[in-house]
């Protein structure tokens, strides 16, 4: 029960005199982070929610692949001067039972003219806005409501955190959001404003109350511990480590030892110093320094734990089998050691077997093999 827009080839569409067809489908996810005014682009099929929506001062693209629904009795409005944009393979369907679209603008109650709407309906220039309405693409969001539309200073409600030894980590969030001051504050008394502060004017008390915080206090009895931090251990030395726990710490962190400047380590609720940084990475086994990421050495014993997986990739590699190859024509006899070419190599990590080399026989002159038991390495 649809009508659809169906456009072939890349089309701006200034007015409602396209070709229509039916359909049965309609989207079915609301289209996501629409801006008060500008251009918005369908990327994925959606619908405006509202009987009332659409773009303000901008176009309206649908993306190839893509489909805008237009549901029952809703109205999707775009501007004077400005264009639907359907590119090929996009559509837009409208429902049959009154959906349309209407070129006019948008307008959303702000009885105190601070950018919060007073609710979150909206309505086109058909219906003759008020004194105490505004263009949508001047207000400052059109899904966040006003919480007192009356006072310009306020409008967001926002939810008041505890924070009692005053580091700016809070404990617990109070049980319901209050309406807070646009203008926000650095201090808990509201006096110093900030762009981007930590605390806000309540209404109607009007105290102080904090509605942002560095993140969720470990300790709200001691101002100098807050954040539950990673533990990590490097029991080798070789920088690669392991997470072992997380532990209420220091905002402070310091260097290795915790009496150096850095950013490694910090300090627990006992005062001990411990690791806080991964290092170079996660280590696969922190008891042997040999055993780390990026391992490209092979080695004959295990690396402590019966696994022969030194570089941390989750499979025990066999070094290539080399088979001893000792011409008596050579002159110098380091060369061509290897399994004996008779026997059996070892097909496992440590597995033993005959490995021969090359010997100079000082009365011939001549090169021969001696054999010695050797082991299979891996990584």
């Amino acid at each position: 029960m649809f009508k659809k827009f169906q456009i072939i080839f890349l089309t701006v569409f200034p007015a409602v005199s396209i070709f229509l067809a039916f359909q049965e489908a309609q989207a079915q996810n609301a289209c996501e982070d629409v801006p008060p005014g500008g251009h918005y682009t369908v990327t994925n099929s959606c619908y405006f929610e509202g009987s009332v929506n659409g773009v303000d001062e901008g176009n309206l693209t649908i993306r190839t692949g893509s489909t805008l629904t237009i549901q029952a009795g809703q109205s999707i409005v775009w501007n004077q001067d400005f264009s639907i944009i359907i590119e090929e393979g996009a559509s837009i369907a409208i429902n049959k039972s009154g959906g349309q679209l209407v070129k006019s603008n948008l307008w959303m109650l702000d009885r105190d003219n601070n950018g919060y709407p007073g609710d979150l309906d909206q309505r086109d220039g058909r219906e003759q806005p008020t004194a105490e309405h505004r263009r949508r693409n001047e207000m400052t969001t059109i899904i966040e409501l006003d919480c007192n539309d009356d006072r310009q200073e306020f409008a967001p409600y926002r939810m008041p955190l505890i924070d009692g030894d005053g580091d700016k980590y809070h404990v617990i969030e109070a049980s319901e959001p209050f309406c807070t001051t646009i203008q926000t504050y650095e201090d808990d008394e509201c006096i110093n404003p900030a762009a981007k502060g930590f605390y806000a004017i309540e209404d109607p008390g009007e105290s102080c109350v904090m509605i942002d915080s560095y993140g969720t206090d470990c300790d709200d009895r001691n101002s100098d511990l807050a954040p539950y931090r990673s533990k990590y251990e490097d029991n080798d030395n070789d920088n690669y480590t392991v997470g072992i726990a997380s532990v209420c710490a220091t905002i402070e962190i310091w260097g290795t030892g915790c009496g150096l400047e850095g950013t490694t380590h910090a300090k627990d609720s006992d005062g001990t110093c411990f690791l806080i940084s991964p290092l170079l990475g996660t280590d696969c086994y922190d008891y042997n320094a040999d055993a780390r990421p990026g391992q490209t050495s092979f080695f004959t014993v295990h690396r402590g734990d019966e696994s022969f997986d030194y570089n941390c990739d989750d499979v025990e590699e066999l070094e290539d089998a080399v088979v001893a190859d000792c011409p008596k024509e050579l002159e110098v006899c380091e060369n061509g050691a290897g399994w004996n070419p008779f026997g059996s190599t070892p097909d496992i990590c440590g597995g033993s077997g005959d490995w021969l080399t090359c010997q100079h026989n000082p009365f011939t002159g001549e090169c021969y093999t001696s054999p010695v038991t050797s082991f299979r390495a891996c990584r």
